[in-house]
């Protein structure tokens, strides 16, 4: 009863601490087989060279040819065959185990191989290289705990079979080696799994750490940032720029509580966000309740104009589909216009990707001298468009700082243009 509660104990212990996940296994498993790899290519060197030597010195010492030969052969079999089943063997998730059967059999037959050469006459040796074997794969290999106890006790126990039978039996440095080479390994082990846990937990927070850059910055400048630590400015000669307002916001959001007004708020931008991306398009910013989007940066879009239109155009369809099911009914102005920008990163601590220059302010005229539920675009934006939509021009406005200009409302795609 008392060993069986003590074994009940351990394995409750073993299992709570030295328990690998499955993901943890299959990345270990896998820098195993890297390292095996290379280490077995150098002994398979070795074994050829020092058969090779063996041969060359045949003459001189005679009676030890074939056992020499014997031993390094068994150093390019033991490399040479776990080599060939691993290059065979499929990296993949249903073959990880047979890679560590392989891996583990490997370095007990690298073990096996320094007890070999004492039972062959290297007096002077001793079960040195086999001091040297366990702490080696101990140091480069991330081995189980229970494997390497298992085999270390066998082969000690080996040890002590031979040694007895020629009348040795002094093993207590062979079992000190043994007690401390396997409290080594579970410590390893655990260390590893804490390891693992850390690596991942890292890896998740510069996976949420980039994708809330993403969400802010533009692929190519969130790159930048990475690789450079700096995003320079660019200039962009032909952009096709996006801005939408809500039609008497300040008065219906007056009325409501706040969290309903930003909860509209989020709805409604996350609707526009999906249209954007959907068209290649990138949300700039939102200034409470206006929403500004570009086309044509920072990657070059010939075809930026009419995918602009047509993103302004669905967000006003995806505005009136809300009002049938909301109780709060929304009204929209868009504007577009087409031109030159500069765009690049603002700020330090805290970073905003923003766009600069007059197209910006006359895309916010557009939008201001548009009627709501309207796409109004400026006539630098109907020249590239205007063979893929139906337009209904506008009389000449005055706009503040620019003077007269032409301007036209959207009233949908051509009769046969595809989207």
């Amino acid at each position: 009863m008392i060993i069986r509660d003590f074994f009940a104990v351990l394995t409750g212990l073993y299992r709570t601490r030295y328990s690998m996940p499955l993901d943890c296994r299959m990345y270990y498993t896998q820098r195993n087989v890297r390292r095996l790899r290379v280490i077995l290519t150098l002994i398979l060197g070795f074994g050829v060279i020092m058969c090779a030597l063996t041969a060359l010195t045949r003459g001189a010492r005679p009676e030890r040819f074939f056992i020499a030969m014997r031993y390094y052969s068994l150093y390019i079999a033991v490399s040479l065959i776990p080599l060939s089943v691993l290059r065979f063997l499929p990296a993949c998730r249903r073959s990880f185990c047979a890679r560590t059967y392989v891996v583990y059999s490997t370095l007990t037959a690298l073990q096996a191989l320094s007890i070999y050469q004492k039972t062959l006459g290297f007096q002077w040796e001793g079960y040195l290289v086999w001091t040297i074997a366990a702490i080696v794969i101990l140091a480069i290999f991330t081995v189980n705990p229970l494997y390497f106890t298992l085999t270390m006790l066998l082969q000690f126990a080996y040890i002590v079979w031979y040694e007895s039978g020629r009348g040795q039996y002094q093993f207590l440095n062979l079992g000190l080696l043994v007690v401390v080479t396997v409290l080594l390994s579970f410590s390893l082990w655990d260390s590893a799994i804490r390891d693992f846990r850390n690596m991942m937990a890292l890896k998740a927070a510069n996976d949420k750490s980039d994708e809330l850059l993403h969400n802010i910055l533009p692929d190519r400048v969130v790159t930048d940032l990475r690789e450079r630590g700096r995003s320079d400015p660019e200039r962009f000669e032909q952009v096709s720029i996006l801005f939408t307002d809500l039609v008497d916001f300040t008065g219906v959001s007056g009325s409501l509580e706040p969290e309903v007004v930003i909860g509209e708020l989020s709805d409604m931008f996350c609707g526009f966000d999906c249209i954007i991306e959907k068209y290649d398009c990138t949300r700039i910013k939102t200034i409470g309740d206006a929403y500004l989007a570009v086309c044509g940066l920072p990657e070059s879009d010939p075809d930026h104009a009419r995918k602009i239109v047509q993103a302004g155009l669905e967000c006003l369809e995806y505005l009136k589909a809300r009002n049938e099911h909301s109780p709060i009914k929304w009204r929209m102005r868009v504007g577009v216009h087409t031109g030159p920008v500069v765009a690049g990163i603002v700020g330090v601590r805290k970073y905003m990707y923003d766009i600069f220059g007059d197209s910006v302010n006359i895309a916010s005229r557009m939008e201001n001298a548009s009627e709501e539920m309207k796409v109004n675009v400026s006539e630098s934006t109907w020249k590239l468009v205007h063979d893929s939509f139906l337009f209904q021009a506008r009389d000449p406005q005055f706009i503040k700082g620019k003077g007269v200009m032409n301007m036209y409302y959207v009233d949908g795609s051509k009769p046969g243009y595809q989207t």
